[in-house]
């Protein structure tokens, strides 16, 4: 039994050391030491809700496809939010905006509820937009950008995914 409650928690730290490393770009002591600090809270924060949640999530493989995009978006996403520094440094005027996307109404169960998160977290992890609401009765997502007027294809395949 303390085998099973070490390895639920050192199982979580490594995957995110290991992505906090590989979003680093580099082996250095300091940064896998920063990374480990990071993955140590990411971890304890990652146990804490999957204990009070008390529901275990059911993720499929398919929906991993997803996150090939993510690279390729945070580095594009970067550039956009530098340009909108860029306007605001020289005073001009560069303000977000918020769209709805079509976003279905799911269930409580646990698919739904895994679905839900992954798809908040897939249009959060960019650096240009975050999920803002989910308005069920609408059965809209509201997603705020900071450039842009349209969400970019990796927003729209975390929130296509069904």
């Amino acid at each position: 039994m303390a085998w099973k409650k070490i390895l639920s928690l050192m199982i979580p730290w490594l995957a995110f050391t290991g992505a906090y490393l590989l979003y680093a770009g580099t082996l250095d002591y300091a940064e896998a030491a920063a990374g480990g600090m990071a993955a140590a809270a990411s971890a304890a924060l990652f146990h804490f809700v999957r204990v009070r949640l008390q529901v275990p999530l059911s993720l499929e493989a398919r929906w991993l496809s997803a996150l090939f995009r993510l690279p390729g978006a945070i580095a594009w996403e970067a550039l956009l939010i530098s340009s909108v520094f860029l306007k605001r440094m020289a005073g001009r005027r560069a303000g977000g905006v918020f769209m709805e996307y079509d976003y279905p109404p799911m269930g409580p169960d646990k698919r739904d509820s895994a679905l839900r998160a992954y798809a908040a977290y897939g249009v959060c992890v960019s650096p240009n937009s975050y999920l803002a609401a989910y308005d069920k009765k609408q059965k809209r997502a509201v997603v705020h950008q900071l450039a842009g007027r349209e969400l970019s294809a990796s927003d729209r395949s975390f929130l296509d995914l069904r």
